[in-house]
């Protein structure tokens, strides 16, 4: 067995979710938020470059002896799928490894509500997951792509940096696209998807002007779109696709939205509380006439008080759900007043829970 798997074997076996390494130290795993250093021999430059290229596709190592960073996808058969980032800094080589879970969770597992699933329903327009950094935002999109893929007769195009899951089909055709070895671009791939008589594009980021105009053109001619960004909230979502395009465009890219995106959910991990593991904080919107109106006419700041008034069909703040979880004894005071965005709603029982300690 090469040592890199072996390694990556371990950080599985321990429920690791990232693996860093870099020279003159011990490899670092976090797990549940936190690293901590593995029991692992300390390696230099010279010896992580040489576990990382046991598993580097020919194409990649050449990337890499050309460029400063590289991106590819790992398995290991029956353990999982990883998703490796290799660079390049001032001693030399390291590496960003996410471990992807080896099968797709199914909405109930990961906690996404009957809200959620429903978007696998959905035969056209555009559904944004949004999050930071390792939030599971690949994660939820595998599980309603599988969700569509096992109920639905459909054509599914993916578009990803490197492929994450490896989509069953069920009763679908399944084509997955690796941005940079099948595809050129993200928008070069859009472009193609259109003619390639698709159901449903999943594209791993919408990011930029050009990127978000081709999935609404898509969505206009009957394509179900599902995308991420790298954004906290349903507001700061909208509000970041709009300031991508120039003003004078703007009037014509808000009507594409108000008639064509279908819901946005913005979703953070959580620390749980009494137990190891982290749980989805969400927050959710389901468009519908008023909140395609406010977006329609440029009033983005006034969507959370629909949403906010709206959770009857579904709708949901994040710091509604953070009340939810806190008074479930799901989280803790603190993570919940860490994360929410009106955090004096949440000072009240911060000081109770810090009392109590």
């Amino acid at each position: 067995m090469h040592r890199m798997d072996e390694l990556l074997r371990t950080v599985v076996a321990e429920g690791g979710s990232d693996l860093h390494l870099t020279p003159h130290r011990r490899p670092m795993m976090r797990r549940f938020g936190d690293l901590r250093e593995l029991s692992w021999d300390v390696t230099d430059a010279e010896g992580i470059r040489e576990m990382l290229s046991e598993i580097q596709p020919e194409a990649v190592r050449k990337e890499f002896a050309d460029g400063f960073e590289a991106t590819f996808a790992h398995e290991i058969p029956g353990v999982a799928r990883f998703r490796v980032h290799i660079f390049r800094h001032d001693q030399g080589v390291a590496a960003a490894i996410r471990i992807v879970s080896h099968g797709i969770p199914e909405p109930d597992d990961l906690g996404l509500p009957q809200a959620v699933s429903d978007f696998a329903r959905l035969e056209r327009g555009v559904v944004l997951v949004t999050g930071p950094r390792g939030a599971g935002k690949s994660t939820t999109m595998a599980s309603l792509l599988q969700q569509i893929a096992r109920n639905h007769p459909r054509h599914i195009i993916t578009l990803e940096d490197p492929v994450e899951f490896v989509l069953p089909p069920g009763r679908s055709v399944i084509q997955q696209r690796e941005v940079g070895r099948t595809v050129a671009s993200v928008a070069a791939g859009l472009r193609s998807a259109v003619r390639e008589d698709p159901d449903v594009l999943m594209v791993h980021e919408l990011r930029g002007a050009e990127v978000f105009e081709l999935a609404l053109e898509a969505s206009e001619a009957g394509v179900l779109v599902l995308g991420s960004l790298p954004t906290a909230s349903v507001r700061k979502t909208l509000s970041r696709i709009v300031a991508a395009f120039p003003r004078e465009e703007r009037p014509r890219i808000l009507g594409m939205m108000a008639d064509n995106l279908r819901g946005v959910v913005a979703q953070v991990l959580l620390r749980k509380d009494s137990t190891e593991g982290r749980v989805l904080g969400l927050e959710l919107m389901n468009v519908n006439g008023p909140m395609a109106q406010l977006i329609r006419e440029e009033r983005i700041h006034q969507i959370p008080a629909l949403i906010q008034t709206g959770r009857k069909s579904g709708n949901q703040l994040l710091d509604q759900h953070l009340m939810d979880l806190l008074m479930e004894g799901v989280i803790h005071a603190e993570e919940a007043h860490a994360w929410a965005r009106q955090r004096d709603v949440f000072s009240a029982y911060l000081d109770s829970a810090q009392r109590e300690a």
